[in-house]
């Protein structure tokens, strides 16, 4: 798998927002882009915008698939189209095109408004730049709300009372796969199932502002047979995304562990405390999969 550059003219500074809601990009040449890529978005004059995953192969445009508020349509000539689904849109600010160019060895133009990158080291420093920045944890969120019904336990104590949890992360039983770190709740039965085990509170803050939370898969979502409450952790928005992307994991002993570079971005309090479980055992989460996420984390 590749990952991409891709440009936004400047005179459209709107295409990126109508590709994140519309869930796809065209494009006027044939590229080798497939489901899985990775596609960085670059909006002249702004710099990077977006980190995207392809969610569906490059396919010919026909007639029936144009859409008119997309300004460059009639002129355009585009010829195939993308589908993409949202991983980040926080960046860091300031990156330049040379200072990408220094840390990457990419030493195509950006005017060729399609850049290849195949190098893992390349890949790895563009994801970087989207470490997210959320400001303060507890912004839009009540301060001194009561501790939940959820307590902490050692490692003896997950998933002790159920069978163990089997679910292969190789395994792949989807039709299809779009899915959307940043703006996503999970499945709605999957869902529900850790509202209910976690009562109503994030396991890693507390946060009990149920709009606010989200199912967040421990083993990535394989279909069906990985909706399992014991690969689930129920978790405010701005933490699932941090442990999508690794920068947050669980510890053996069932302490929360943040990334180095998310020190004094308003996380310090949570690095260090212990996760809170549910009272049932057969709803703590797997320490198998925990253990495969932490496996994942660099920074380790």
């Amino acid at each position: 798998m590749s990952a991409w550059i891709v440009t936004i003219g400047a005179k459209f500074p709107e295409h990126w927002d109508f590709a994140v809601e519309d869930g796809f990009w065209d494009l006027t040449k044939r590229k080798n882009i497939a489901e899985g890529d990775e596609v960085f978005f670059w909006q002249s004059g702004r710099g990077l915008v977006g980190w995207t995953r392809v969610t569906e192969d490059l396919r010919p445009i026909d007639d029936g698939m144009t859409q008119a508020r997309w300004k460059d349509r009639a002129a355009g000539k585009y010829r195939t189209r993308f589908g993409i689904s949202l991983v980040s849109d926080v960046v860091e600010d300031g990156v330049s095109w040379k200072v990408i160019r220094e840390n990457t060895g990419i030493t195509q133009p950006l005017s060729n408004g399609q850049l290849e990158v195949k190098d893992p080291a390349s890949i790895d420093y563009l994801r970087g730049l989207f470490a997210p920045e959320f400001g303060s944890a507890d912004v839009g969120f009540p301060r001194g709300v009561v501790e939940p019904m959820v307590t902490a336990y050692g490692p003896d104590d997950v998933a002790s009372a159920s069978p163990p949890f089997t679910a292969d992360p190789d395994e792949d039983s989807r039709e299809f796969e779009g899915r959307v770190i940043a703006t996503r709740r999970g499945q709605p039965q999957f869902r529900k199932a850790l509202l209910d085990a976690y009562v109503g509170r994030c396991a890693v803050t507390g946060c009990s502002a149920v709009s606010a939370l989200e199912a967040a898969h421990i083993l990535p979502y394989r279909g069906e047979q990985t909706n399992d409450v014991r690969n689930g952790l129920l978790l405010r928005a701005d933490i699932h995304t941090l442990f999508d992307l690794f920068l947050i994991t669980v510890a053996e002993d069932l302490t929360i562990r943040f990334a180095p570079q998310l020190a004094g971005r308003g996380y310090d309090e949570y690095d260090g405390r212990a996760l809170r479980l549910p009272v049932e055992g057969n709803h703590r989460p797997s320490a198998d999969a925990l253990a495969h996420h932490r496996a994942r984390c660099k920074w380790l």
